[in-house]
């Protein structure tokens, strides 16, 4: 291996290391994601989850996007001087990574599928639970039904921006029936608002509440704004949310793109095969 696929491979490895690394901030609402969101919510108010993945991704994979465009340019100016038999090479041995790459990302998708199948869809029926039973052991795997009145005084909300629009993520704390008021806080509910302005909607959940558990599932800037104005929160404690809580969404989002790469790249790997047979007969032509 020369020194310049040596700079190559350890640039691309860090291109999808550093990507691979802020989705799975993103997801876990953790590292340097979860940094960056919080410098945006104290300065903003909210934060833009899509550009927050991106940005940092561009920025500081810019050195070895740059670099390895460099290099293929450098090689593309070596086979020229080579000749057509060097290029025509060459072009057979991208085709035959594209399809590998194709193949292997398809893989990960039909796994990211069949894992997926494994979590609640959201169309199962709530059972009632008895909350007292919150922290004493397992919980459902499937949604629940737990009645109780939400604190006024417990809540937070965190404002996703995009692009002319606002998601409120409203985390509001729920005493079931039966819990002390004095007693630390053992479970948050957790609502999607159409915007900032209907975060109100903390203050106007129904006695019976629907969704799915998830143990410590606060994000950190909503653990810290709670604790920040003394808020006690029980160790564990669990958040009732919606069907996105149980992370099938995810999975989805990966099948999409590994799909979708997967399918350009074979489709890339397709073209190029047939065109490096083309450069191959002219090259056996030329040299004939």
């Amino acid at each position: 291996m020369t020194r310049n696929t040596g700079l190559v491979i350890l640039s691309w490895s860090w291109i999808v290391l550093l990507g691979a690394y802020l989705i799975w901030g993103a997801v876990n609402e953790s590292g340097l994601y979860a940094w960056l969101a919080q410098q945006q919510v104290e300065r903003f108010g909210g934060y833009y989850p899509k550009a927050t993945v991106i940005f940092p991704w561009l920025i500081l994979g810019g050195p070895a996007w740059w670099l390895v465009r460099r290099r293929a340019a450098e090689s593309e100016a070596a086979l020229a001087a080579q000749g057509p038999a060097a290029q025509a090479q060459r072009s057979a041995r991208v085709a035959r990574t594209m399809l590998l790459a194709g193949l292997v990302s398809l893989a990960v998708a039909a796994g990211a599928w069949m894992y997926s199948q494994r979590l609640p869809d959201g169309a199962e029926p709530a059972v009632a639970f008895d909350a007292s039973t919150l922290g004493t052991g397992e919980v459902p795997a499937g949604p629940v039904r737990i009645r109780g009145s939400v604190d006024p005084d417990a809540g937070t909300v965190l404002t996703e921006q995009g692009l002319g629009t606002d998601d409120a993520i409203v985390y509001a704390g729920f005493r079931p029936d039966g819990t002390a008021k004095d007693a630390p806080h053992v479970l948050f509910v957790r609502r999607r608002a159409g915007s900032s302005a209907d975060a109100a909607t903390a203050q106007a959940f129904l006695p019976d509440q629907e969704g799915y558990l998830t143990e410590n599932g606060l994000p950190p800037l909503a653990r810290e704004d709670l604790e920040s104005r003394g808020v006690r929160i029980a160790d564990p404690y669990y958040v009732l949310g919606s069907q996105e809580m149980t992370g099938r969404e995810t999975w989805y989002v990966v099948v999409g793109v590994a799909g979708f790469f997967g399918f350009v790249a074979l489709l890339v790997g397709l073209i190029g095969s047939v065109q490096a047979r083309g450069k191959r007969r002219r090259a056996e032509a030329i040299g004939g």
